[in-house]
């Protein structure tokens, strides 16, 4: 396994969320101790927060990202081959 090439999908996934906004769920519990010394949970609190799109995320999401009228037969046809690879790893 690559371990750039991991680091740099993750940092693009990362980066892709941002520029699009996301929300998350965050679980805060408080334990107490009961007379037998045991914890015991007191308080539970869900709480959701959005993250809105961020333009400085998407637009470094952009650079350097070609309109299709850009692309050369070569590169449209190593696309074309990379997309049916990833339909039939999906499919199997």
């Amino acid at each position: 396994m690559d371990t750039n090439k991991t680091i740099t999908d993750r940092i693009t996934c990362a980066l892709r969320r941002k520029a699009l906004g996301y929300s998350v769920k965050e679980t805060v519990e408080e334990y107490a101790a009961d007379g037998g010394g045991e914890l015991k949970l007191t308080k539970k609190r869900i709480s959701s927060h959005h993250f809105p799109p961020d333009l400085s995320a998407a637009r470094a999401v952009t650079e350097g990202v070609k309109t299709l009228s850009e692309w050369t037969d070569e590169e449209l046809e190593e696309e074309r081959l990379r997309l049916e690879q990833a339909v039939k790893g999906a499919v199997d």
